[in-house]
């Protein structure tokens, strides 16, 4: 089983609306994907924002991939 497979299910109408605003590989879809491993993990919804907030800011040069936002998240979560 994958991460992705275990990715936290919002309700359906929040997914399907979030769904449609965003498409793969776009950066929001990029953050949806590793907020809801975060979620996945335990964090509260805002918590989850507020960690991937300042990991991007961190990184505001680079264009990270879902994993790697999820693995800098955990790393700020641990400092």
């Amino acid at each position: 089983m994958t991460l992705k497979d275990k990715v936290y299910k919002i309700d359906r109408e929040s997914f399907e609306s979030e769904e449609k605003s965003v498409t793969g590989g776009s950066p929001e879809f990029t953050r949806f994907e590793a907020l809801n491993a975060l979620m996945n993990l335990g964090y509260q919804r805002n918590e989850g924002e507020k960690i991937i907030r300042e990991v991007l800011k961190l990184n505001d040069t680079l264009k990270l991939t879902t994993e790697e936002i999820i693995r800098k998240s955990l790393e700020y979560i641990s400092k």
